[in-house]
């Protein structure tokens, strides 16, 4: 079984994790930078899961992944840890 690791098709499964992710964290937060960064900061965290997706390593995932959203969203909005 070939399974292409580095797709379009991947890519935008990756953009719309992120978009779930930043539209469940818009109900319950206010932004905490400006739309342009925030688009920066969606980009980002969308390649950066795309290139980790594409090592097809399940570890790797399970310990990157949950960490680096989590990061984006304390950076992106008004998250309170109290």
């Amino acid at each position: 079984m070939n399974v292409e690791l580095l797709s379009v098709e991947r890519l935008c499964f990756c953009a719309f994790e992120i978009f779930m992710l930043c539209s469940f964290f818009q109900s319950m937060f206010q932004r905490r930078v400006g739309k342009k960064k925030f688009a920066a900061y969606f980009m980002a965290m969308t390649v950066f899961v795309f290139l980790e997706n594409s090592f097809g390593n399940t570890v790797l995932n399970l310990l990157l992944i949950p960490f680096m959203c989590i990061l984006f969203s304390v950076m992106a909005f008004r998250i309170s840890f109290r």
